[in-house]
């Protein structure tokens, strides 16, 4: 039992290893990122994306993705709106 959970796990790294190698699983490095997310309705969003250093605001809907606009100046998005910053802003409070 303990040999085959050991296989179980090395077939887990070794995959993991494969897939970071072959570079199928996105990473950082990407010509698109997602700048900010704004929540319309239930299924409705805008979202704002960069592409090579241009930023487009898109309308997504669970049956389409339309281009709002090209902005014509880019955006500077603050990079402090992530999970760890707003936690060390919680505790920051509480202190």
């Amino acid at each position: 039992m303990l040999g085959g959970l050991i296989l179980v796990l090395l077939l887990i790294f070794v995959l993991a290893y494969l897939l970071r190698r072959l570079n199928l699983v996105p990473g950082s490095g990407s010509l698109m990122k997602t700048l900010a997310v704004t929540p319309l309705g239930q299924k409705e969003k805008l979202v704002l994306v960069d592409v090579g250093g241009e930023q487009y605001l898109l309308g997504v809907t669970p049956s389409s993705v339309n281009l709002i606009e090209k902005l014509a100046s880019p955006l500077d998005i603050p990079q402090d709106n992530t999970f760890a910053a707003r936690l060390k802003q919680a505790k920051a409070k509480q202190a």
